[in-house]
């Protein structure tokens, strides 16, 4: 197919999407700690996510979308941005904050400067990751990005068994993990963010904006299902405790690097979690009690049910406003969540549970597929949003990195997986992306496995001192579209922002989802995989090594 025709394609649909020939609206939902493990949208309809669930019907959702790094904050940062998190220098805690290399053009901020009325509510970058640097949440953490005033979360009742930390009542103390709470949707703070919403659509259907020459871009932050997993009584009411599925991979991999694992830090910090998740009861090798999984998943998947409605809510004031007819809809997680896969409880790994995360769209006009099996990155979203609305588009930034001062982005659009099924990426001159790149940085060296029968480790790695013990390390991961993971540990200078390349890496792991799709052997070493494993290798140091 020709280019220009492919080009002609783009704007009919366009064009179709808004009837008028206005430019689009733009409705991006952002759900935190959202695993893809829910409903009819992923195939696990033990959870409960009828809302969502219409994306299937009415959209498309991706099954092989991935972040950059599976925290909230950098991981925002970098989906905001459309950078990744060795450009934003935004990774580890207290550096979180999407500016803190200097001001990107964010997301947001591109709709306002393309004449769009943005608006913002809740959870969308880090909440005051920036505050330090004058942009508070309260004016929405990037002040340039929005048009209206700001609407952070309202001083909310509860926040587990203690009041919630945005409460002056508040006495620094995490309080439980979970609880089932007496209060309705919206006394709680998700259930308020859905009802400004709502009341929102319905004033900028008043106002004239989101027709004609007002398109708007309006971003919802939705906290659940976070930490603490609370949520109304009903709920919690739609799962037997009994009946919740227990984790398939409940123990680390073996031969994973020592290291390698997360021991759940995030929930340890809560009173009721901290005694189950001590030493003492659990270890690399020791799980909490299959009762304690099951009361935790339990919890979890209430919470997830709870932001559902919440999206319905959303989803159904769109339609009444007649909003549906031309708005592309967007809604994201920032990361996914271990439930007691791979012995871990929370994101912090590369891991497939903690990077593949939540990705669903909704576009008028195009092509909507139901499931896509096609494999993207989070930092591909700001570009795809771009080109579906038509607006100008921004330069892909070359090289493996550029400064904030350069207004370039990272990622690849895939407009073209809602086009006609003619309208290809190679017929517009491109393939499909064939891998995703994540990382995460550990405090002191990720050693090889233990060799055992003379395999497990390389023979050239020197185990007795394989680095300080307190420098950092960062584990680059790439995940193929051919179903393989590889991961490799190197030594990462937190100034420069780079990884020494120079030496072996420390440690490996290469996981087959073709025959292992709960990661439960890691085949780094083994003679079957060499080819495997040094394909992705190289393919590793071409994205990272930004000294060669």
């Amino acid at each position: 197919m020709a280019l220009s025709t492919v080009c002609l394609q783009l704007l009919t649909m366009t064009a179709v999407m808004t009837a008028t020939g206005a430019k689009p609206n733009v409705l991006m939902i952002a759900i935190d700690d959202l695993r893809p493990l829910f409903g009819e949208a992923f195939n696990v309809t033990e959870v409960k996510t009828p809302n969502m669930d219409k994306f299937v019907e009415l959209g498309t959702v991706m099954q092989h979308s991935y972040v950059q790094i599976a925290v909230c904050g950098p991981s925002r940062s970098s989906i905001l941005t459309g950078r990744r998190p060795d450009t934003t220098h935004s990774m580890t805690p207290g550096s979180w904050c999407w500016s803190n290399r200097g001001q990107f053009l964010t997301l947001p901020h591109y709709f306002k400067s393309n004449g769009y009325v943005t608006a913002g509510s809740g959870k969308i970058f880090h909440p005051d990751a920036c505050a330090k640097s004058g942009q508070p949440h309260s004016v929405g953490d990037d002040p340039n990005a929005w048009s209206l005033p700001y609407f952070p979360e309202p001083e909310c009742v509860q926040w587990g068994s203690v009041p919630c930390p945005r409460s002056k009542y508040w006495n620094g103390t995490m309080g439980d993990s979970w609880m089932v709470s007496p209060l309705d949707d919206d006394q709680l703070t998700d259930g308020q963010l859905a009802a400004h919403a709502v009341k929102r659509l319905a004033n900028f259907s008043q106002q004239g904006i989101g027709s004609g020459e007002k398109p708007f871009f309006m971003a919802v932050g939705f906290h659940k299902p976070h930490l603490p997993h609370i949520a109304p009584k009903k709920y919690f009411d739609m799962y037997d405790v009994d009946q919740i599925s227990l984790p398939p991979n409940p123990n680390v991999p073996s031969k994973m690097p020592r290291g390698a694992w997360y021991n759940s830090a995030e929930m340890q910090s809560y009173v009721d979690a901290h005694k189950q998740f001590a030493a003492e009861n659990f270890t690399e090798v020791h799980p909490i009690t299959d009762s304690d999984k099951r009361m935790h998943r339990r919890a979890y998947f209430a919470s997830t049910s709870y932001v559902d409605a919440q999206v319905g809510r959303v989803m159904d004031a769109l339609a009444s406003t007649g909003f549906d007819k031309n708005t592309i809809v967007v809604l994201w997680s920032d990361h996914g969540w271990h439930l007691g896969d791979t012995n871990s409880w929370g994101k912090c790994t590369n891991f497939e549970a903690a990077t593949r995360n939540t990705l669903m769209w909704r576009v008028p006009g195009g092509q909507n597929k139901g499931k896509s099996g096609r494999l993207v990155e989070m930092l591909d979203l700001y570009p795809t949003l771009i080109e579906l609305t038509g607006l100008p588009s921004l330069d892909t930034c070359t090289g493996h990195d550029q400064p904030p001062t350069v207004n370039c982005l990272q990622g690849e659009s895939y407009a073209s997986e809602f086009m006609p099924d003619d309208v290809t990426d190679t017929a517009r001159g491109k393939e499909p992306k064939k891998y995703a790149f994540s990382q995460w940085l550990y405090v002191g060296p990720v050693l090889p496995p233990i060799a055992s029968n003379g395999s497990g480790r390389p023979e050239d790695i020197d185990l007795e001192n394989p680095a300080a013990p307190d420098l950092i390390h960062v584990g680059y991961t790439v995940r193929s579209q051919d179903g393989y993971r590889f991961t490799e540990y190197l030594p990462y200078n937190q100034t420069t922002f780079t990884a020494d390349w120079s030496r072996p890496g420390l440690a490996r792991e290469l996981y087959d989802y073709n025959i292992d799709s709960h990661e439960t052997t890691n085949q780094a070493y083994n003679p079957s995989y060499a080819s495997t494993e040094s394909q992705l290798h190289k393919v590793l140091m071409a994205q990272f090594d930004y000294i060669s």
